[in-house]
């Protein structure tokens, strides 16, 4: 689930298509992995304080708006260091220190915490990645991330 645009019409998109069901299904019955990228990945929480729509609901959890503070801007874009918060076959395949190009105004924020593989900061540490049965999201966009996103990438393709 690639993402660039806004929660309720990034919502709205997938129910005019009848994907959110699919997607609840794949989730549940763990027939085929699903990476969500960016929006795609905030997409599968219960809700946004960007919008009135609710989630895939298939991570619990809300996405948050991240605010400006003296030496952070939003939206967040550029390069950034990652935390590995949680070995996986994913963050397994990630040299140290790794980097990726984050574009964002909103954060997600599992309930729990224990999915997190990957943080990051931007005035406040978030979730830069998360891992949850057959579902993999990340905050960041590997397609623009150079070798790091690639490492990402063939992670998620052998898990």
């Amino acid at each position: 689930m690639p993402g660039v645009g806004s929660f309720d019409a990034g919502m709205a998109s997938l129910r005019a298509r009848g994907l959110d069901r699919r997607l609840k299904t794949i989730a549940a019955d763990g027939s085929a992995k699903i990476l969500g990228l960016c929006l795609g990945m905030q997409l599968m929480f219960d809700s946004s304080s960007e919008g009135i729509s609710k989630g895939l609901g298939i991570v619990s959890g809300e996405v948050l708006k991240l605010q400006p503070q003296a030496m952070t801007r939003v939206p967040h874009m550029g390069w950034n260091y990652v935390t590995v918060r949680r070995e996986t076959r994913v963050t397994g395949c990630l040299s140290e220190p790794s980097r990726f190009y984050f574009a964002h105004s909103y954060y997600a924020v599992p309930r729990d915490d224990d999915i997190v593989t990957l943080s990051a900061e931007h005035g406040v540490e978030f979730c830069a990645s998360f891992e949850k049965d057959n579902l993999v999201g990340a905050q960041f966009h590997p397609e623009k991330s150079h070798r790091y996103g690639l490492e990402f990438l063939k992670g998620f393709m052998q898990a």
